[in-house]
């Protein structure tokens, strides 16, 4: 089975940020900026996305630690408070990189990280946090992906507008057995949207949330949809490194 985290690969996936047309996610929807205003786009220098984050406080940006391999700081720009990729939000430079600590690049093994941007972004309507969990989904409750994922697999084209897909949490057991010879554990959350339902590259990063509580990381798949479960970072099991990581270190240097 090939395995692929959900990050673009900036130089073969790339959307030419000039008005692509708007296109669907595998069995999702468009997205409004209202039901989700703490989604990020992370862009490089060149405006290129290659993953998704969240908004989780004044200077604080979650994401996948597998988003962030090879990139520095300065190369990364934070867009909040718009849907579409060519158009809208504010830019956030980052100051620092914090991925975990024991992140395994082969398995994605605690596969999650913290942006902190240059300067305390500004909330409104179109740019909130969200509420972390403490707790796992239960098998069988309906989640939230949100992301500028490919809409179809194999592509070279990302959407130009942010989209959403229902997704239902399978229990660690099923998700096991479904990916059976590879690194599942307590840490994740698996979920289940059948084929023609579920995340793919570009999603990379993006939160999984459940009435406005964020309760996973996009991490890695089979790709795309083809009715293997998604894998993402359970926030549950890292909601204390998060605190420590950020706790009175909120001020721009």
């Amino acid at each position: 089975m090939k395995i692929i985290s959900f990050v673009v690969q900036i130089v073969l996936c790339v959307l030419p940020l000039d008005g692509a047309p708007s296109e669907k996610v595998l069995g999702g929807t468009l997205a409004d900026i209202s039901s989700c205003p703490y989604q990020v786009s992370l862009r490089s220098k060149s405006n290129q996305h290659f993953c998704g984050g969240s908004i989780i406080g004044e200077q604080w940006i979650l994401t996948a630690a597998h988003c962030l391999t090879g990139q520095s700081a300065p190369s990364i720009m934070v867009i909040v408070g718009t849907v579409t990729l060519n158009a809208g939000g504010s830019r956030y430079g980052v100051l620092e990189i914090i991925s975990h600590p024991s992140y395994n690049t082969k398995t994605h093994a605690n596969d999650i990280a913290l942006l902190r941007v240059s300067s305390k972004i500004v909330f409104g309507p179109t740019v909130k946090s969200v509420t972390l969990s403490a707790d796992r989904p239960p098998a069988g409750m309906v989640l939230t992906l949100t992301g500028w994922g490919l809409t179809r697999y194999p592509s070279d084209t990302i959407p130009n507008s942010l989209q959403t897909v229902q997704l239902t949490a399978i229990s660690i057991a099923q998700c096991k057995a479904s990916l059976s010879g590879h690194s599942i554990s307590d840490n994740h959350v698996c979920t289940s949207g059948g084929v023609g339902k579920g995340a793919c590259q570009g999603d990379s990063g993006g939160p999984l949330v459940y009435n406005n509580l964020q309760v996973g990381v996009v991490s890695w798949g089979i790709p795309c949809a083809k009715g293997y479960p998604d894998v993402f970072t359970a926030i549950a099991s890292y909601v204390a490194w998060i605190q420590q990581s950020t706790t009175g270190r909120s001020e721009a240097m």
